[in-house]
């Protein structure tokens, strides 16, 4: 019975690791330039403690992805040793955590920044309302990963332990990116609303 020809041996790593090196020195230097601007003006809020935090863990996510590529990331499973493999997996692991607080972090300190521009009672109450959503829609999937195998390091290296099925995580994912786009909807329904009500006015 014959098998199916392996993939080409491609290294993806590099070209992954310089694009997302590029893109997060980009942004964690403009997001720099806006702290130091609101320093000089003693205006820093919430919404600037937010996106630094966020800028931070994208520097952190960045050094786990090259460290990653490193030890084999970019390359197809077949060519990876067992032990690359595991560490490989290890980072899929931590990046995936880091993602999902930059996520709740970006979009909290979008909603926050909003707030400063329009405090409308309404506004506040829906923003406020979206950024707990996104809190709790990341923590589930902070909390599904973390959960997923035991031991936890047999996320990694499934022969240590046993873990619950992919579709659980899978799932757990969808519901957050639907849970954030309902949200998403209601402000934005509720924009429409107080667009219509200012367009009657005149």
């Amino acid at each position: 019975m014959s098998t199916a020809p392996l993939p080409p041996d491609d290294n993806l790593g590099p070209g992954f690791v310089t694009l997302t090196a590029v893109l997060t020195v980009f942004s964690a230097s403009t997001t720099a330039l806006r702290l130091w601007a609101r320093g000089a003006k003693r205006q820093l809020g919430l919404d600037d403690l937010t996106i630094g935090l966020t800028a931070f863990l994208a520097l952190v996510r960045m050094a786990v992805q090259i460290w990653g590529a490193h030890e084999g990331f970019g390359r197809h499973k077949a060519y990876l040793s067992a032990g690359q493999y595991i560490h490989v997996s290890l980072h899929l692991w931590i990046t995936q955590i880091i993602l999902f607080c930059m996520v709740a972090l970006m979009k909290s300190s979008i909603c926050l920044l909003m707030l400063r521009i329009d405090n409308n009672r309404w506004l506040k109450y829906i923003l406020y309302t979206v950024i707990v959503g996104l809190v709790i829609s990341s923590g589930e999937c902070i909390i599904i990963l973390l959960s997923e195998c035991r031991p936890i390091y047999a996320w990694w290296d499934r022969s240590k332990g046993k873990c619950w099925p992919t579709y659980v995580r899978v799932n757990s994912i969808y519901a957050q990116v639907g849970m954030y786009h309902q949200l998403q909807c209601c402000y934005g329904q509720q924009r429409l609303t107080a667009l219509n009500s200012i367009l009657h006015l005149h």
